[in-house]
């Protein structure tokens, strides 16, 4: 049992378990959104199931893709696939059961999930290797956090809506404007290995002014999101505070100063995504809407 629970936590920390506080509160949001509240008990669980296993096999591909990269890197090669903590069968076998998890669960949901479903593992999927081709995989990395948030209202509806579109797109621009200032770390090693980012292109001021218009444009996107649903003091409430966490985020790197970017990444913009969440809920339990 003992080494069980030491297995489970090597996946745990390969996927950055932690780390769903990124995606999950704004696909719980669109969730209770769709809904105008809670939906049916298995509904959830099976959108639950959907986002889990999803972001599993996402990060998993994602570190079995990146994992010589990575041991080149003195950032990331404590990792547990470059430190040889789990097989690379075992790793295989994770991303199966992942992927299997994703499918098992689209078919208990509306149709168009799992008609949607090849495009979102192909975007999962792609995302690992797009470093090595285009500067933009910061985008695609958005566009997969914004499957889930689109796939969360689809599970409830059966259909793709106008005002969920500009949240998903919110959220392509919100992903891809922090993960520019997190890539700002790498820039010499992606130079030198021949890996591109926004940063390694356009050097860390530059790509931070692109980050903070990405931002901007994403917390309009949000507001807007709001509008179009005729949401009120919950939603909007949320929206000024998670406007100030992302202003202070910038604040944070000022100056290409990254001596505090986890603090920024990690905690912020969870942050971030938890005041959607909550906003979403006292909108949705205790507004008026």
């Amino acid at each position: 049992m003992k080494g069980l629970f030491g297995r489970a936590k090597l996946y745990a920390k390969m996927v950055q378990l932690e780390h769903t506080l990124f995606a999950l509160p704004f696909s719980l949001g669109a969730m209770l959104l769709a809904a105008h509240g809670l939906p049916a008990p298995g509904t959830i669980g099976w959108i639950l199931v959907a986002l889990v296993s999803g972001r599993c096999f996402a990060m998993g591909m994602n570190r079995y893709a990146d994992r010589h990269f990575d041991l080149l890197n003195p950032r990331t090669a404590d990792r547990v696939l470059p430190g040889r903590q789990l097989g690379l069968t075992e790793v295989r076998l994770f991303l199966a059961g992942s992927a299997g998890l994703l499918v098992v669960a689209t078919l208990f949901l509306p149709p168009l999930c799992l008609r949607l479903l090849p495009v979102a593992l192909g975007l999962l999927t792609l995302y690992s290797y797009m470093k090595r081709f285009t500067a933009y995989a910061h985008f695609v990395l958005g566009l997969c956090l914004a499957t889930a948030v689109a796939g969360s209202w689809i599970a409830v509806r059966g259909t793709l809506d106008g005002a969920i579109c500009v949240l998903a797109t919110s959220v392509v621009l919100w992903v891809a404007g922090f993960d520019i200032l997190y890539a700002g770390q790498d820039i010499a090693f992606d130079r030198e290995h021949g890996l591109h980012s926004l940063p390694a292109r356009l050097g860390l001021e530059r790509s931070q002014r692109v980050s903070r218009a990405l931002h901007a444009a994403s917390g309009a996107g949000i507001w807007a999101t709001g509008l179009a649903l005729g949401l009120g003091w919950g939603y909007f409430g949320g929206c000024l505070v998670i406007t100030g966490l992302i202003a202070y985020e910038h604040v944070l790197v000022a100056g290409g100063d990254l001596s505090r970017i986890n603090r920024a990444f990690f905690h912020i913009n969870a942050l971030v995504s938890t005041t959607f969440l909550a906003g979403v809920a006292l909108e949705v339990f205790l507004g008026a809407w």
